[in-house]
């Protein structure tokens, strides 16, 4: 394997290039990495506020009769469920004791 020294920046050349920007008509470039810089940044908190908004929407919830230290093989309690959407009715199941 090749070890390549990488070339060192010369930041008298990069203040040389911002400084003659309009002469050379690079402010186009300039200004077009910036607002994808920009939008990157807005769409990174728009989609870190969907996450928050989403995880707030979730909820769990234990069983009345829920042990913690439950070691028996079979399910001795009824539990119920519901299944809601945008396109489907609410539905409520029950469990048959199964012990």
């Amino acid at each position: 394997m090749m070890d390549v020294t990488p070339n060192p920046i010369d930041f008298s050349a990069v203040a040389a290039g911002f400084s003659s920007m309009f002469d050379t008509g690079n402010v186009v470039v300039f200004i077009f990495i910036a607002a994808m810089f920009l939008f990157y940044v807005l769409v990174l908190v728009w989609s870190r506020r969907a996450d928050k908004r989403d995880t707030e929407q979730v909820l769990f919830s234990f069983c009345i009769d829920q042990k913690i230290l439950d070691v028996e093989l079979g399910c001795t309690s009824k539990s119920a469920y519901t299944i809601s959407g945008a396109n489907i009715q609410h539905h409520q199941s029950y469990s048959k004791n199964m012990s």
